[in-house]
């Protein structure tokens, strides 16, 4: 039952595969550093499913609420926003590409729930996003603003999935695998929707992938062991294709100089027919309720703001004065400073790495791994984002605790550092193998020997029974008998 599992998953992957193949014969030389993403003069994008329903990225017409997002009086809906690479069922399919990475991916349990909810529109429309956010910040230079614009379309998706009722009971199951498998959909559209750049995407660039994606999604600073550890359980056959390949390098190659001349966004008028973008169990609706005009609104920046109504997590029945006093200074002013959370994962290609650089003036190895301060109150920046919150615990205390993040250069400490020793153990095993197998062979010599004993003793008595009986004469002629034997 099990090898039959993993045939139909390979057959179903190279169905996926031949799929994409076929697909990209008609962008063949596209480049990644062609396509240039641009901010729409409405922060509240459009897409369409298959049936030509209107569909905004925040589920608005699946219950999201009703009415356009200027207002809900219905007359003038969003402007559709332009992507560099249309949507369509040919070119840039997110459900194809999700699909490929659920194919792909080793899941413990439950692949039937997990495949239903990464296939959902809200799934869909974040892996839009995070795509292009990527696509920014691995690709375009200067695209800040840009960055934040598609993190802030991102707060506010991922949270409404975080509210899902149907993955209430399946809430820590999943979201413990969602980042890998949107990171592996995230690959997969880069090698087969840019194939002219296949010589960018190095096994650097997936490792740094898998850890941007893992910590913007659990609003952790993940340890990149951490990452490639659980990387390995869920997809054993990219872990193979790095340890095949000589690479060692943490950076990210440099980019070749872009032709500016070129356009990065189509003309909207040759987009491709409009794909299925996939339905949540909750018919669009989340536990927040009326999250979709929610999201519709532009806040602070031209993001999507949060409700009045919404609360603040840890603040019932606290007040400032509460608080610890060295934190509200640190957050107020961030707040004043970065009224964007989601800025925090902005930046250039440049500062990409998979593990940190190593200290220039480093002239051994140091015994120890070094300590950091680590706060356990800290919430996600995209829920942050989404609360418009300035502090980074949402106005709860602080928990700071001090945790250690590997480096390869201690000698100490972390999965890459662990030098296995030679054990004992198959020496101990060897002993005791032979013990068992001495102790077994004297335990059938000592009953051969008390078997040999008892036969000579039954001889012994049987002719001496038989020579007793025939009276002096027949002991004399034994006694001879025994006296010349021995001469």
């Amino acid at each position: 039952g099990g090898q039959r599992k993993l045939d139909e998953k390979k057959q179903e992957r190279l169905k996926f595969e031949r799929k994409l193949q076929s697909n990209l014969e008609h962008y063949v030389t596209r480049a990644v550093n062609e396509l240039t993403y641009q901010i729409p003069s409405d922060a509240v994008p459009v897409v369409e499913d298959e049936y030509g329903d209107s569909l905004d990225a925040f589920g608005q017409a699946n219950g999201g609420g009703g009415g356009s997002a200027e207002g809900g009086d219905g007359q003038r809906g969003p402007q559709e926003e332009t992507w560099p690479i249309p949507i369509s069922a040919q070119e840039f399919n997110p459900k194809l590409l999700l699909s490929y990475a659920c194919e792909r991916i080793v899941l413990p349990s439950g692949e039937r729930m997990f495949k239903h909810f990464v296939l959902g529109s809200k799934s869909c429309h974040l892996f839009l996003y995070m795509y292009w956010f990527i696509h920014c910040k691995f690709f375009q230079d200067g695209s800040e603003a840009e960055q934040e614009h598609l993190l802030r379309h991102v707060s506010v998706i991922y949270v409404q999935m975080l509210s899902l009722r149907s993955l209430e009971a399946h809430k820590d199951f999943f979201f413990k695998y969602y980042p890998f498998v949107l990171a592996n959909a995230i690959y997969s559209a880069f090698y087969y929707l840019c194939p002219g750049s296949r010589h960018l995407y190095t096994k650097a660039f997936r490792r740094i992938l898998y850890l941007q994606i893992a910590q913007l999604l659990t609003g952790l600073d993940v340890c990149p062991t951490t990452v490639q550890v659980l990387r390995a359980q869920l997809f054993p056959d990219e872990i193979i294709e790095d340890e095949g390949d000589n690479e060692q390098s943490d950076g990210l190659p440099p980019l070749p100089h872009a032709q500016a001349e070129k356009p990065g966004s189509p003309d909207p008028s040759l987009a491709a027919p409009s794909i299925d973008m996939g339905e949540d169990d909750d018919g669009g609706r989340s536990g927040s309720g009326g999250g979709g005009v929610r999201a519709a609104r532009k806040g602070k920046g031209g993001g999507p703001s949060r409700s009045a109504s919404a609360p603040l997590l840890g603040t019932k029945g606290r007040t400032p004065g509460q608080q610890d006093a060295r934190d509200n200074d640190a957050t107020a002013a961030l707040f004043e400073n970065n009224p964007n959370p989601v800025s925090s994962y902005t930046g250039c290609r440049s500062t990409l790495r998979f593990r940190p650089t190593q200290p220039a003036d480093l002239s051994r190895a140091l015994p120890r791994q070094g300590k950091e301060a680590f706060n356990a109150s800290k919430v996600s920046p995209l829920l942050q984002q989404y609360l418009e919150h300035g502090s980074s615990t949402c106005g709860r205390r602080p928990e700071v605790m001090k945790r250690t993040t590997p480096v390869s250069w201690c000698r100490t400490g972390g999965s890459e550092t662990f030098r296995r020793t030679t054990g004992r153990k198959e020496v101990h095993d060897s002993i005791a193998s032979q013990h068992a197998v001495a102790l077994a062979t004297f335990k059938k010599e000592a009953a051969a020997e008390r078997k040999k004993l008892r036969r000579d003793l039954n001889s012994i008595e049987r002719e001496s029974r038989k020579v007793t009986k025939g009276g002096a004469v027949t002991i004399g002629r034994y006694a001879l008998d025994l006296t010349s034997k021995h001469r």
